[in-house]
């Protein structure tokens, strides 16, 4: 009888077995035509079962006999049970070493696993502020400090994108885990749907070590406006870079993330120091589709209630003071 495809919610990493064609004939029997059922039934449960966990961290062990059975001794109790395989996938789940040698050991597969095929997603986080002045929107046209970019980075991996699978650059097409790599400067948010062709460009020249940030392109930097105050939806443009399971969980993490989740207390001084006011309360949105503009003036407009005339002698004081 042909097994049924079984997963298993470890924390927030959704597990399961992959069989080879040799394990599987051996397990279960059958020919070539049963082999390619299974990995179509297999495919489409294991799509069902991201769809309904979109949150976890997508990891797939690929069997292995010798190691199973070294397992079961130790273990008789479990591997008695019907879902013996996936407790001693979740076992080797949790040791990242293990599991990294039982994939190289068993390369040759019939397709490549959507979790080792290279995808690539651009963003930007969107961070609304409100400038006052020239000389602070001026401000926002130099490079990020590279500490400070990193801080974000680190920030966003320890909350929001916590427990992700390291970045491993496999071939030109292929990848393992995720990581995200930062443009070097702020741009106005809406430029999100221009940035996928130069992204591309970059990524093709990608070493297998990924650089710690790119270099913005000069034609989607801030121009700073002739009038003031200027309400604005800008932030970093990131590379999300990976397998296709974990870019895709890491884009769905991104969509819906709770203020906690990001490192906003970096931007809240990162704008006080320049005398920008920063809306912290809506800079939880990371913005990836083209038609993202038409979003982005449907929250400026919600927003512009928040852009008031500053005092012209406080202003004045306050430059005094400085």
């Amino acid at each position: 009888m042909q097994p049924k495809f079984r997963f298993s919610c470890d924390g927030n990493r959704l597990i399961w077995v992959d069989y080879g064609p040799e394990d599987y004939r051996r397990l279960w029997g059958g020919d070539d035509n049963a082999y390619l059922d299974f990995l179509a039934a297999a495919n489409r449960a294991c799509q069902e079962a991201r769809d309904e966990h979109p949150l976890h961290w997508p990891v797939r062990v690929p069997f292995d006999a010798e190691d199973y059975a070294a397992w079961a001794r130790e273990n008789p109790t479990k591997a008695g049970q019907p879902d013996a395989h996936l407790e001693w996938a979740v076992w080797v789940a949790r040791q990242p070493q293990r599991l990294a040698a039982l994939r190289s050991r068993h390369r040759l597969q019939c397709y490549v696993p959507s979790d080792e095929l290279l995808r690539t997603e651009t963003t930007v986080w969107g961070l609304p502020v409100v400038v006052y002045d020239a000389a602070a929107a001026h401000s926002l046209t130099a490079p990020l400090p590279p500490e400070f970019l990193q801080a974000v980075i680190r920030g966003l991996f320890q909350k929001l994108w916590r427990n992700a699978i390291p970045f491993e650059r496999l071939s030109p097409l292929r990848a393992r885990g995720f990581a995200a790599v930062p443009g070097d400067r702020l741009i106005l948010a809406v430029q999100v749907k221009y940035l996928q062709a130069a992204i591309a460009r970059f990524v093709a020249r990608v070493p297998a070590e990924l650089p710690a940030s790119f270099t913005a392109p000069a034609r989607h930097r801030i121009r700073p406006p002739r009038s003031y105050p200027w309400l604005e939806i800008l932030g970093p443009p990131l590379l999300l870079i990976g397998a296709h399971d974990d870019v895709e969980t890491a884009e769905t993490l991104a969509r819906c993330p709770e203020p906690e989740e990001l490192p906003l207390d970096l931007w809240e001084s990162f704008f006080a120091e320049r005398g920008i006011t920063f809306l912290a309360r809506e800079a939880h949105r990371f913005f990836f589709e083209v038609h993202a503009d038409g979003y982005i003036e449907e929250i400026k407009g919600s927003l512009r209630s928040t852009v008031e005339k500053p005092n012209p002698l406080r202003r004045s004081r306050l430059r005094r003071v400085k």
